[in-house]
């Protein structure tokens, strides 16, 4: 991630919650918000958030497992908590620090004394924002797959370029594509940012890597190739066949992430990338202009 502050320092908290050490059981605990539609990147997204939330207020994290955890080392080392556990019963949704403070505050001058569940809210975009090098470290070992995953080739004298495409295939309607240029912006972006990236490096050979929703990344790595005009790009790569939205999630995650460079739209599931990956420089939707690691 960029450079920065550490991320759990940016919050201070006015209470301390757990101010009473001998008790048995804490006060409270915190979790991760699941998602119906199993979206790896929102999942991912959301347990970060609430790592964060945990560490910075001291109070236990419990995982709610999502689609594909099991496939992550977190779901082997973090405690899991049942989708009907009785905590459950007293879960109050928060999406800030603070409302998490002011709950508990609350508690405190009232009689409520039975142990309190919160769901952190997905939201905030905390992909995108700094993490200290503990932290990171931790997150990182955590996101990393239980089994063996396939290696890029890597090519002597050859950088990669990681280009992630959303079309919206399988999880969004047409109306919600359409609506949103940033998540889901058109090719002629991703090919105006591979041209700049191959002008900045004209004497580096570059292979392009294409990662998508789309049914079709052969089609997608035609057009792109078409739309980018340079010698020193040697070959575009995808998955040829049987992709889907919802397949090979977790293998493209981390081929993604072994790229040395990353194109990319908003979206949470290469923000995964960015945490777990090493990129020289990444460039994004959010401003369309290089950004030097």
């Amino acid at each position: 991630m960029g450079k920065g502050s550490c991320l759990i320092t940016l919050f201070v908290a006015s209470t301390i919650i757990h101010e009473n050490r001998a008790a048995a059981q804490p006060s409270a605990y915190i979790t991760n918000q699941t998602f119906s539609c199993g979206r790896l990147g929102a999942e991912i997204g959301g347990y970060l958030k609430a790592k964060i939330f945990a560490r910075t207020l001291n109070l236990p994290f419990l995982l709610s497992p999502f689609n594909n955890s099991n496939g992550l080392r977190l779901h082997a080392v973090e405690t899991h908590i049942p989708k009907k556990h009785r905590l459950r019963k007293n879960a109050i949704a928060v999406k800030t620090i603070e409302e998490v403070v002011a709950a508990e505050d609350k508690r405190r001058v009232g009689s409520t004394r039975h142990p309190i569940l919160y769901v952190i809210k997905h939201g905030g975009r905390f992909m995108e924002k700094p993490l200290c090098k503990e932290m990171q470290e931790e997150i990182r070992n955590l996101i990393a797959p239980i089994k063996a995953t396939p290696k890029l080739k890597q090519v002597a004298d050859v950088e990669t370029v990681a280009i992630h495409v959303r079309t919206g295939g399988g999880y969004d309607p047409k109306k919600t594509v359409q609506a949103s240029t940033r998540r889901f912006p058109p090719l002629s972006f991703y090919a105006k940012q591979l041209q700049f990236l191959a002008s900045q490096h004209a004497n580096q050979r570059l292979r392009v890597h294409i990662f998508t929703d789309d049914a079709r990344p052969d089609h997608i790595a035609k057009k792109i190739k078409q739309l980018v005009n340079t010698h020193n790009i040697v070959g575009y790569d995808c998955r040829e066949k049987g992709n889907r939205h919802d397949r090979n999630v977790l293998e493209d995650l981390f081929l993604m992430a072994q790229c040395t460079y990353l194109i990319k739209p908003w979206s949470s599931y290469s923000g995964a990338a960015i945490i777990i990956g090493n990129y020289k420089a990444i460039l994004t939707v959010n401003n369309g202009a290089f950004e030097q690691r």
